[in-house]
């Protein structure tokens, strides 16, 4: 794939790190970030690229390890993922990241959500900042039953995140 983004003619590329890809699991890479960081940064150098962004998608399923789940030790395990990554996308000379906003959690009511989310997003980008990084977050949609879709699932919604959380892109 990078091959062919070089050809191309493009100088970067988005990198997308999600369990269930073969070559860029994010336990794998969690698990030794400066190696990783250098794999890939060799293979971008070899093609002249560099990288723009890292998204780092911690479960295919968007629940486990979201960054506002109810429960605080899936929290704190996506919590040491995301840091494992700051460590991964600053060595590999990124200029940020993206992850994913959070959930609405069954019935329970979208501010609480929001509010879980908003809290835990303001200390991932100061983490970043101090690390040089910007944080972006993903809107999207999800259909699920029981509901439980995107904290952020329409623009007003993205907005409202924007306001609480400072620096968040």
């Amino acid at each position: 794939m990078l091959d062919l983004i070089a050809e191309l003619g493009l100088d970067g590329v988005s990198m997308m790190f999600m369990e269930g890809l073969a070559d860029r699991s994010p336990g794998d890479v969690a698990a030794d970030p400066e190696r990783w960081a250098d794999r890939i940064g060799a293979q971008l150098a070899d093609r002249g690229l560099a990288v723009a962004d890292v998204f780092l998608n911690p479960s295919p399923d968007l629940e486990r390890l979201a960054v506002n789940h109810p429960d605080p030790d899936e929290r704190a395990a996506g919590d040491e993922l995301f840091e494992r990554f700051l460590t991964f996308a600053g060595r590999l000379g990124s200029s940020g990241m993206t992850t994913l906003p959070g959930l609405v959690y069954g019935a329970e009511p979208w501010e609480d959500a929001l509010e879980r989310s908003a809290g835990a997003l303001r200390r991932r980008v100061a983490a970043a900042g101090e690390r040089g990084l910007r944080l972006s977050v993903e809107p999207h949609i999800v259909s699920t039953s029981p509901y439980r879709g995107s904290v952020i699932d329409a623009p007003a919604r993205v907005q409202e995140l924007l306001a609480r959380v400072p620096g968040l892109e």
